[in-house]
């Protein structure tokens, strides 16, 4: 309380959403969230800020969350919470995952890539870069997500900025947009295993593969870095991927070093259905592949694998290609569990989207972290309530 009898910007705030603005759903969650966060304070404005996210319209930036609360101040007062406070969205993030593994059976902890192409260099960890969807070069903020996913819906639960290392190079905009000193410059391949190893050490279940479109990374470089750490793993791999055939079946290749694609088109002969059930489907409907399971393993590494070679839509198409270490597991489970990758995708594009998980306009490495952290939460709040039939239909 101030000295005039006015309440602070965080209390005035959050008396604003308790008048009926957000519901019991949200006040649940949040209290066991935001539990870590050591003042009342902080606590009322992380609550309010997933509300905002919830229920402001179109772009959610702290200026449009602001203005649906009102208030001298209160732009200010969320920008400096999201950007500038101490508050530390780890145990936040631990939290989030322990309530979504209790409400829900996790299948797969799915890594999904997020690009965000940015106008100028400012935002951290933007560069020129190829990888986004256009096919060209882009300024881009690159991040990758963890989800839980299951046949009840997915959940954001953790993320990964991938920082360049020129930006790791450059002190003085390190220092700038708040990178912890700690950060070491790595590829790709190595900050999307890297965000996997995070939330194994916050307690999510080693046994569950993670699942991974490594087609536009260097997906023999994560299957090592997997494999040496025995992680059950699915990547979704390349064409070009080199790989070392063991199999018996292909007659004159067995121990020869070709490519995932030459793998497919020379067994392309083997291919048999296998039907598999989505769960997630009303009555869990039942799909059929063609699929042509090939015994092989990285050049260099002696752990034997299984390469998935699904045929196409139509005859001549290119195929479906998965490279994995769950050689004991029947193949519709594995089918299954790459079909997460697509759902995944849709309730981002359904839900995260929805929530602004791209929408953080600040320039500071611990602000997106706690943004990204927060849009999880009002994630997570969302697939509670929306309607199964009605993901679907957005796919």
């Amino acid at each position: 309380m101030r000295g005039n009898g006015k309440h602070s910007d965080g209390e005035s705030i959050h008396r604003t959403t308790r008048r009926g603005e957000t519901g019991h759903e949200v006040e649940q969650l949040c209290g066991t969230l935001f539990a870590s966060l050591r003042r009342r304070d902080q606590r009322d404005k992380a609550r309010s800020y997933v509300t905002g996210l919830l229920r402001t319209p179109g772009r959610k930036s702290v200026r449009n969350i602001a203005q649906m609360f009102g208030g001298s101040g209160t732009e200010q007062s969320l920008h400096h919470f999201i950007s500038d406070s101490n508050w530390d969205w780890k145990p936040v993030r631990r939290a989030l995952l322990e309530h979504v593994c209790a409400s829900r059976p996790v299948r797969a902890w799915v890594a999904e890539p997020m690009v965000v192409p940015k106008t100028g260099e400012q935002s951290v960890g933007v560069v020129p870069s190829s990888f986004n969807d256009a096919g060209r070069v882009l300024n881009v903020q690159l991040s990758f997500g963890i989800w839980a996913a299951s046949e009840r819906g997915s959940v954001p639960v953790a993320w990964w900025l991938h920082v360049p290392r020129e930006w790791l190079a450059d002190s003085e905009r390190r220092s700038r947009a708040l990178v912890p000193e700690d950060l070491r410059p790595a590829t790709l391949e190595g900050d999307v295993v890297k965000a996997f190893q995070a939330v194994l050490a916050d307690g999510a279940d080693a046994g569950i593969p993670f699942v991974l479109d490594a087609t536009r990374l260097d997906a023999s470089t994560v299957a090592r870095h997997l494999t040496a750490a025995g992680t059950p793993y699915l990547l979704r791999v390349g064409q070009d991927t080199p790989l070392v055939v063991r199999d018996p079946a292909l007659p004159g290749r067995d121990g020869t070093v070709m490519t995932a694609g030459q793998i497919a088109w020379a067994s392309r002969s083997r291919r048999s259905p296998v039907t598999w059930a989505d769960p997630w489907e009303d009555g869990a409907a039942l799909h059929a592949n063609v699929v042509a399971p090939v015994s092989v393993r990285l050049p260099r590494v002696r752990s034997g694998l299984r390469l998935l070679c699904i045929g196409g839509a139509r005859p001549n198409s290119a195929p479906n290609i998965w490279l994995t270490n769950l050689t004991e597991q029947r193949l519709p489970e594995v089918m299954y569990s790459a079909s997460l990758v697509r759902r995944v995708r849709q309730e981002g594009l359904e839900i995260a989207e929805r929530v602004g998980i791209r929408d953080y306009s600040g320039r500071t490495f611990t602000g997106w972290h706690r943004h990204a952290t927060l849009a999880s939460v009002a994630h997570a709040l969302l697939a509670k309530r929306l309607p199964r039939r009605q993901l679907r239909e957005a796919g």
